[in-house]
């Protein structure tokens, strides 16, 4: 998948390509839905309002994961405040966990 972050969601494409031509999106995450966001290993996860499970997503390099990172900053940090970096407390982890 490819996704764009721009000030208002998530948008995610099959490919690079589909979002380059203005294809439709495969989907969307609406930030305002977003409870939480976390740092993961290889990339971050977010909690989304109404979904019992996390969305995570995975980066190709650690210079991508930190890009990323800072642009959730940007857009979700000063909404969320403490939750930003702080899942644990919004919801408890049932290992049901969702990779996007």
């Amino acid at each position: 998948r490819f996704c764009v972050l721009t000030s208002e969601a998530l948008v995610y494409y099959a490919t690079q390509e589909d979002s380059i031509q203005g294809r439709e999106a495969r989907g969307l995450i609406v930030l305002d839905e977003v409870q939480a966001f976390r740092e993961t290993a290889n990339g971050f996860e977010l909690k989304i309002e109404d979904i019992p499970h996390s969305i995570k997503l995975g980066m190709v390099s650690n210079d991508d994961k930190k890009k990323w990172v800072n642009s959730f900053r940007h857009v979700l940090g000063p909404g969320l405040g403490s939750d930003f970096m702080d899942m644990q407390s919004t919801y408890e982890n049932t290992g049901d966990d969702k990779e996007c």
